[in-house]
């Protein structure tokens, strides 16, 4: 049998299985790969692997219903509202009990959900990475996931926007660089950018699937892998990798950890956590910088007692890599807390028998923490719940898979003041004791070193060296939280600028004095806390801006001893009361730092004047921040300045490269392929539908109905049309005569009937170049 072609009827249009097939389910698979792919990049973040299968598990469940409400035709709107309905579902089967037919999210079934991701944000909040793998942990990871599948979808898959949908993935990438301490590992970042590629190759082949590939004579033989995939999936998916590793430059809170420098600050980087059994850390530096800045006046604690006292939570013990660190804390080598505590090793037992005692009762009243806030010199204390340990090292009381939410404790602590002469004549340490002390601190900075010598001058005696520390930063810096989004003491940026600028917040001024006294052989630590906070009519309240940090000096025979180089005494700036630095043998007031009189002081500070500002600007000089254009911001300036007139050249880049484009194809040399190309290009720009299974003719006549050309315009059209026609079939290609000036009447004709913006946008961002760039 014969069948009759009819050559005037238009193709056949695709299957709706395979139109399905190319438009849904491919692009569908790259979606569910990108976001799998991104999420490789948590792995340091976390101890183990488990969070992985509840994370796999949602991710497939977002992309499966978004691919059945788009193949059921829903509205666009519908798609995200069914996955994240979807999401839900997942999430209440997972980690819940009491849902309706075990999946169903009721309000009874998002109520547990809601425990369990509250848990989860309290474990993220207050340890340091790697974080113990908890369900509540497991779910926050899966929710914040879940939502990037469904941006992810309906961006790419729906909407047909791989290059934004990409973006997406970099905000997952972006969480371990924010908090580990040496930022995202190479591979992270190798695995976001993979995934960004799926995208943009599966958009490139979506046409390929649905209607195959249009040869034109110049083509040679679809034997590549990539046949299909235009080199503009490798242009978009390289400047992906530009904008990856351009981000963190521009933007200053990622540029340390993303390009491997540190922003931890005080921090502790030990495995395991509280409840697995194994070492726990935290990182003090993130619920201090929150109190500070964004819970200042939330109530986090009262107590009542005979006097006020600083509350320790967390002793910094250790200096590494640039920043002050916490150790690790386990049950396997702490005492658990039954009342009656061993007595402080650091501190002397003739010390501690003459010393009265001081009971505090103190309550939870929004703290909520695995670190249970306590008095100095701990004696004894009381728990009304959950298991808690007493680290010998440090005296930090930590809980076992518990926090001191909604606690009362009962701590007894002894009154140790020593007097200024017993500081001074305190032996110097000697021996393997001095060394083991001091070795907690590696890398102390040279500059830090030759600044201590100088400001603590003539001193002869450890306590005068430190008190002349503590008295530089009290009388010529200022208090400021302007500086709390920079980390305090990481990295040698940020202490040059706060030694140059001489403003800070508190963990900046307890950190670099607890450097300048090590660099000066005598041992210091910092500790992370409380002030004494608020009087009232009961006792005393604590709120989140009493948070505070303060450095501890080693005095032979006495243990350790709190000063306090924050101007005002406490992260609020106001007095904090006892500033325990003692001159005399009576506590200090803040009326009298130092055992000085405030005329005293003034007079003192006046007379050393000259020399405070010599020492101020030899050590911001010998820190190399003095000079304009070598600071970090300044650098920073330039490489921002020199990646935005990048930017502007890439912008120009489209429009040149369109333009050299044109000048080709409508040159002498030019066939009438060339200058038919020109024309679909041209439409393409301007956002003209061009069915890439239209013959030329029937092409040349959309073009002249959708746009409404009359005369010379229409004319031209067809002539170009006809010319390309005879050229694929004829047996001789006809002249090229008169067609390239065709071919600039007929363009001429479609920018006056278009709009300016779109005019704009044909110019600056061609579309033809996406969509046609393999001549």
């Amino acid at each position: 049998m014969t069948t009759t072609l009819d050559p005037s009827a238009p193709p056949a249009a695709p299957r709706t299985s395979l139109a399905q097939q190319g438009t849904l389910v491919l692009p569908s698979l790259a979606s569910f790969a990108a976001v799998m792919l991104s999420a490789v990049s948590l792995s340091p973040v976390f101890d183990d692997g488990g969070w992985f299968g509840a994370t796999l598990l949602v991710v497939i469940a977002v992309t499966a219903a978004g691919a059945i409400a788009l193949a059921l035709r829903a509205p666009l709107f519908l798609v995200p509202i069914v996955q994240a309905a979807v999401l839900f579902s997942v999430l209440v089967a997972r980690f819940t009990t009491d849902a309706p037919l075990g999946f169903v999210p009721s309000p009874d079934a998002l109520g547990q959900l809601r425990t369990v991701l509250a848990s989860g944000m309290h474990d993220i909040d207050v340890y340091a990475p790697p974080i113990v793998v908890h369900d509540g942990v497991v779910a926050i990871t899966a929710l914040g996931l879940g939502c990037v599948a469904i941006l992810v979808f309906v961006l790419h898959v729906a909407m047909r926007m791989p290059v934004i949908a990409g973006a997406a993935l970099i905000a997952v990438y972006v969480v371990p660089s924010f908090v580990l301490d040496d930022g995202s590992p190479w591979w992270s970042f190798v695995a976001v950018a993979v995934g960004w590629m799926v995208l943009l190759a599966s958009d490139e082949r979506v046409d390929v699937v649905a209607w195959g590939r249009v040869l034109r004579h110049h083509e040679g033989p679809m034997s590549s892998p990539l046949s299909g995939v235009s080199t503009g999936a490798l242009r978009l998916g390289a400047l992906a990798l530009v904008v990856a590793v351009a981000l963190p430059i521009l933007v200053p809170a990622l540029t340390d950890t993303v390009l491997a420098r540190h922003d931890t600050g005080i921090g502790g980087n030990g495995k395991g956590g509280i409840g697995a059994g194994g070492p726990t850390s935290i990182d003090p530096t993130v619920s201090l910088r929150r109190n500070l800045t964004q819970d200042a006046d939330t109530l986090l604690l009262s107590y009542s007692g005979p006097a006020p006292t600083y509350l320790r939570l967390v002793v910094v013990t250790s200096y590494a890599d640039e920043k002050w660190q916490a150790p690790a804390f386990s049950p396997n080598s702490a005492t658990q807390v039954l009342g009656a505590l061993p007595p402080d090793s650091d501190l002397p037992t003739s010390i501690a028998a003459a010393a009265p005692t001081r009971s505090y009762a103190i309550a939870d009243a929004g703290l909520s923490s695995p670190f249970l806030p306590v008095p100095e010199h701990l004696s004894a204390l009381t728990i009304n719940g959950g298991d808690w340990y007493l680290d010998s090292g440090t005296r930090t009381v930590f809980g076992q898979a518990t926090s001191s939410d909604q606690l009362t404790w009962q701590a007894d602590s002894l009154q140790v003041q020593p007097t200024a002469t017993q500081l001074r004549a305190a032996p110097r340490l000697s021996g393997s004791d001095l060394t083991d002390r001091l070795s907690r601190a590696q890398g102390v900075p040279a500059t830090i070193a030759t600044l201590a010598t100088k400001v603590a001058g003539d001193a002869t005696t450890d306590y005068d060296k430190v008190l002349a520390i503590q008295n530089w930063f009290l009388d010529n810096f200022h208090y400021s939280t302007s500086t709390v989004s920079q980390s305090p003491v990481s990295g040698a940026t940020y202490l040059d600028s706060f030694l140059k600028d001489q403003s800070g917040y508190c963990q900046q001024f307890a950190a670099t004095m607890a450097l300048m006294v090590q660099s000066l052989g005598i041992p210091a630590r910092v500790v992370v806390g409380f002030t004494s906070g608020t009087k009232t009519s009961g006792g005393w309240e604590v709120h989140g801006k009493d948070a505070h940090a303060w450095p501890e000096v080693y005095f032979g025979g006495l243990g350790w001893v709190r000063f306090e180089p924050t101007p005002g005494g406490g992260s609020n700036g106001t007095v904090a009361q006892p500033l325990y630095a003692p001159q005399s043998a009576a506590p200090i007031t803040g009326s009298s730092r130092g055992g000085q009189t405030g005329t005293t002081r003034q007079q003192d500070a006046t007379k050393r004047g000259k020399y405070v500002d010599d020492a101020g600007t030899a050590a911001a000089a010998a820190l190399g921040t003095a000079g304009p254009g070598t600071s970090a911001d300044t650098w920073r300036a330039r490489i921002i300045g020199a990646l935005l007139l990048l930017a502007l050249l890439a912008a120009a880049v489209p429009a040149a490269w369109r333009w050299l484009r044109r000048r080709r194809r409508l040159s002498a040399q030019a066939e009438i392929e060339d200058m038919w190309d020109e024309l679909r290009d041209t439409a393409l720009d301007l956002g003209l539908d061009w069915p890439t299974s239209q013959t030329p003719r029937q092409a040349v006549d959309r073009v002249i109905a959708t746009s409404h050309l009359r005369g010379d315009a229409a004319a031209a059209a067809t002539r170009l049309g006809r010319a390309t026609e005879r050229s694929r079939y004829a047996p001789r290609p006809p002249s090229t005569d008169g067609l390239a000036d065709d071919v600039g009447t007929v363009r001429t004709a479609l920018l006056a009937r278009a709009d300016r913006g779109v005019r704009v946008r044909a110019a600056l961002l061609p579309a033809s170049l996406r969509r046609h760039d393999d001549d």
